[in-house]
């Protein structure tokens, strides 16, 4: 349902202005708060954040689909953890 939201928001502009203040903010905050922790910065940071988006993204999470959501979630943690390390 996200992907049609998504998908539907680029031609319907009062469903884009409804989604920029929820789904898309809620989409730009969430990488902030996974990449919080480590305090890293300059070039390091950014690929953290870089993976961090990566790992909400939708599609992201579609090409996850076979996996059980446990599964699906330790793999974009891990995402995030080795573009820290």
């Amino acid at each position: 349902m996200t992907g049609n939201v998504l998908r539907d928001s680029e031609v319907l502009p009062a469903l884009r202005r409804v989604i920029e203040t929820g789904l898309l903010r809620y989409l730009e905050l969430v990488p902030a708060v996974l990449t919080e922790p480590f305090k890293a910065r300059g070039k390091r940071r950014a690929r953290i954040q870089l993976a961090a988006r990566a790992a909400v993204d939708l599609h992201f999470w579609r090409a996850l689909e076979p996996l059980c959501d446990e599964q699906a979630a330790e793999l974009g943690a891990g995402l995030v953890e080795i573009a820290a390390g």
